[in-house]
């Protein structure tokens, strides 16, 4: 068994401040019994043997290649009036 930090309260309100989520004392207590859980587990993983696989692998991606793009007057022959005549005005990202 690897030596892991030991999870307590006050290293779970640590946490709380750097992620700016406020934890009343249950929400602390829950949280450091399923911290200390989590922690067990990588101790269960250190305990898989490593092995070593040769993968066959390829590059399955094709080479770039210069080619023709359309004409400026062929991509914009389908835009409304309200879009500008230099660019495409795509939805708002959230």
């Amino acid at each position: 068994m690897s030596e892991r930090m030991e999870v307590d309260a006050e290293t779970v309100k640590h946490i709380s401040e750097l992620a700016k989520i406020d934890l009343d004392d249950d929400e602390v207590e829950i949280f450091t019994r399923q911290f200390k859980q989590i922690i067990s587990y990588f101790d269960i993983l250190d305990e898989v043997p490593e092995i070593e696989i040769q993968l066959d692998v390829k590059n399955v991606l094709r080479n770039d290649k210069k080619e023709n793009s359309l004409p400026r007057e062929e991509v914009f022959q389908n835009i409304d009036e309200t879009t500008k005549k230099d660019y495409f005005k795509g939805p708002k990202v959230r």
